[in-house]
């Protein structure tokens, strides 16, 4: 977002000859803009962003993607040794 940001107005700011291809451009401003783009819309564009990838991976399989999931916890545990330790 920081580069889109100061790509416009810097390209804004060159065509309206309010600034040369000479002059410097401070990139300070653009990092401000990007980083409260990234705190207020951040999430939803990355959600977005994964949604259309997740979907993207399923029209190519035909098939949804694998979801890896947590394990249960089984009601024996390992000792330090490798031993089965039964938690009664």
């Amino acid at each position: 977002m920081t580069i889109l940001a100061g790509g416009v107005i810097s390209l804004l700011l060159i065509v309206t000859r309010l600034r040369s291809r000479r002059d410097y451009i401070p990139y300070g401003p653009f990092l401000v803009i990007g980083g409260v783009f990234a705190l207020l819309w951040g999430r939803p564009i990355v959600d977005d962003y994964l949604d259309e990838y997740r979907e993207e991976r399923v029209s190519e399989t035909g098939t949804r993607a694998h979801q890896p999931h947590v394990q249960p916890c089984s009601s024996q545990s390992t000792s330090a040794s490798g031993s089965s330790v039964s938690s009664s």
